[in-house]
């Protein structure tokens, strides 16, 4: 089996034994850019071309004011795969991420609770 058919049946089974998506769902995916995000992109886009799945999903980005220089590669992705793909502005948050790292006080806790409130909001106005 490929790891793209193990991912699927990991999925399918999980949804299927939690009742995860139901049909009209629309879901939200935070996409970083990392291997972990575009593999959940990757399976889910394949997940809802199954006959019996009738959902859609958005993946975001949070463009947090620092450099993204995989932008294109992922937009041109999106494209290719039939997906949205939309690039949140919450490019106010760099700057506050910069002054308190300049004040020694930057733990994971600040950058997480900030990227949880800008996927919250991205997600009540989508």
């Amino acid at each position: 089996m490929t790891i793209d058919q193990t991912l699927l049946a990991c999925i399918r089974k999980a949804d299927f034994d939690y009742n995860l998506i139901e049909n009209g769902d629309r879901i939200l995916v935070g996409l970083s850019g990392g291997k972990d995000s575009m593999a959940l992109v990757h399976v889910l886009n394949n997940y809802r071309k199954f006959k019996d799945k009738n959902f859609t999903f958005v993946a975001v980005f949070l463009d947090l004011g620092f450099s993204f220089p995989h932008r294109k590669e992922m937009e041109e992705y999106a494209l290719k795969e039939g997906f949205e793909l939309v690039i949140y502005d919450a490019t106010t948050v760099a700057p506050i991420l910069e002054a308190h790292r300049e004040k020694g006080l930057l733990p994971c806790s600040i950058c997480t609770k900030i990227k949880k409130a800008c996927i919250n909001k991205a997600a009540h106005e989508l």
